[in-house]
C-alpha cells in the first residue's frame, strides 16, 4: 500500500514537471511559462506566454500575472490583450486589473479597444464592467470610426449591449473636415447616428458620404 501511494506521488511530481500549465485556480485557468506559488498557495505569479481564460468568455494574455486567490483579484501586465468573445471587443494595454468576482476589468495604463462596429477607442483608467455591459472613463478619450471621423471626448460610457456611446465636452471631426463642438452627445455605433442639443448626425446619409 505504502508502494503503491510513492509511485501516485512521484506520478504526480513528474505530471507537474511536464505539464507546467495547470488548472491552478478554481475560478480562472492559467497558462504560462512559469507558474510559481506563494502564501501557502494563495497567491499565484506567472510569466512567459502567459493565458488566463475565466471560461465566461474572457482570455486575457500577456507576459506577467499575479492572482490573489483570496481576494479573487488579478493583476496582469506587459502587451495584455483582452479578448471578450461575448462582446467581441479586444482591449490593449500594459497593465489591467480584473475583478474575478466582480466581473469587472480596470485598465490603468494607455488603452485601446477594438470594437466589433470598427470604432477604435483610446483612453486611460478604463472601466469594462461585464455585469453591467458597460465601458466608461472619465479620462480623456479618442474615438475614430470606420469613415475616419474623429470624436475628442471628455469622458465616455459604453453600453456593449446597445452599442451606444454618451459623452461630455465633445469635438468632432469629420471625415471632410467639419468640426462640431457639442456639450453632450449620445452616439449609436450601430447606425453611426449622433445625437446631441440641437444637432444631428447621420454619418450614413448619403450628405456625410
Amino acid at each position: 500500500m505504502k508502494n503503491k501511494f510513492n509511485y501516485i506521488i512521484k506520478i504526480f511530481f513528474i505530471f507537474l514537471i511536464f505539464f507546467p500549465n495547470l488548472v491552478l485556480s478554481e475560478v480562472l485557468k492559467f497558462n504560462a511559462s512559469v507558474i510559481e506559488t506563494f502564501d501557502n498557495g494563495n497567491l499565484l505569479k506567472g510569466s512567459g506566454g502567459v493565458e488566463i481564460n475565466d471560461g465566461l468568455g474572457l482570455v486575457i494574455t500577456g507576459e506577467t500575472f499575479e492572482f490573489d486567490k483570496i481576494k479573487s483579484i488579478l493583476n496582469a501586465k506587459e502587451k495584455i490583450l483582452v479578448k471578450d468573445n461575448i462582446n467581441e471587443s479586444l482591449l490593449r494595454s500594459n497593465n489591467i486589473i480584473f475583478f474575478k468576482e466582480l466581473n469587472k476589468i480596470i485598465s490603468k495604463d494607455e488603452t485601446i479597444i477594438e470594437l466589433n462596429t470598427g470604432h477604435i477607442i483610446k483612453s486611460t483608467n478604463i472601466t469594462h464592467d461585464r455585469n453591467l455591459n458597460k465601458i466608461y472613463s472619465n479620462e480623456k478619450t479618442f474615438i475614430t470610426d470606420n469613415n475616419n471621423n474623429k470624436f475628442d471626448l471628455g469622458n465616455f460610457n459604453f453600453s456593449t449591449i446597445d452599442k451606444v456611446l454618451t459623452a461630455s465636452s465633445v469635438n468632432i471631426n469629420d471625415y471632410e473636415g467639419n468640426l462640431y463642438e457639442i456639450e453632450n452627445i449620445s452616439y449609436n455605433m450601430k447606425t453611426n447616428e449622433v445625437l446631441g442639443k440641437d444637432l444631428s448626425l447621420n454619418f450614413n446619409s448619403p450628405s456625410m458620404k
